[in-house]
């Protein structure tokens, strides 16, 4: 797993972080949006926008690491692909694997754009920066698929882009990939998604035991 040095959390982080922690999934990750939400309304949010923020930044982390579930468990199921029923399963997967690029994506960028705005102490994981690149670009590449199809992608000059339709991977070999970088859909991506999760908690503990001492100190 993913391991990044931070620094020691304060006493009303950790007190509040043993009080709305969910039970681990299968794989290790824990689910953050509920906890996230409970935590806020324990000590309160700093402001709307790191609110909406850490928000958004913790339902789409959740759903990507959901949709990476379903992945794992429709490979693990999946019928002979000659078959009727093994063709539509694999149809699914594609569509779970584009779902789960989309909302990691964000997930990501959000990450991202919190470490930049908040300056929060500690080591930004080294997997966000290491896999950041490849998952927006197969997001990218998946959301513009219409102009792919039609072959604008040559106009662009870039005929390395029918890589990024590599789907057969994902079965076949278990990973995301772009023809040249790959995010293994096992241990890689749970160690992408624990590491931006562990982020986000401590970001948002952060900020969110600063506004409350600082409202404790104005009111004392």
């Amino acid at each position: 797993m993913n391991e990044e040095v931070s620094e020691a959390p304060k006493p009303a982080v950790i007190e509040i972080r043993g009080k709305v922690q969910q039970p681990p999934r299968s794989d290790g990750y824990r689910p953050i949006t509920d906890p996230q939400w409970v935590w806020g309304q324990m000590l309160g949010v700093p402001s709307r926008e790191a609110w909406r923020t850490f928000w958004s930044a913790a339902r789409r982390l959740d759903t990507g690491h959901r949709q990476i579930e379903r992945i794992r468990e429709a490979i693990e199921d999946l019928p002979p692909l000659g078959s009727p029923a093994g063709r539509q399963a694999a149809h699914e997967v594609i569509g779970d694997a584009e779902l789960a690029i989309w909302a990691l994506d964000k997930a990501l960028d959000i990450a991202v754009g919190i470490q930049g705005r908040y300056r929060i102490p500690g080591t930004f994981p080294a997997i966000i920066k290491e896999k950041r690149p490849l998952v927006a670009a197969l997001r990218d590449h998946w959301s513009h698929i219409d102009e792919r199809a039609l072959g604008k992608v040559m106009e662009r000059d870039d005929p390395t882009a029918e890589n990024a339709f590599e789907y057969v991977a994902i079965i076949s070999r278990r990973e995301f990939t772009d023809g040249t970088d790959s995010l293994g859909i096992d241990e890689e991506s749970t160690d992408l998604c624990i590491a931006t999760r562990d982020y986000l908690v401590r970001a948002w503990g952060e900020i969110t035991a600063e506004a409350h001492n600082k409202r404790q100190a104005q009111a004392g």
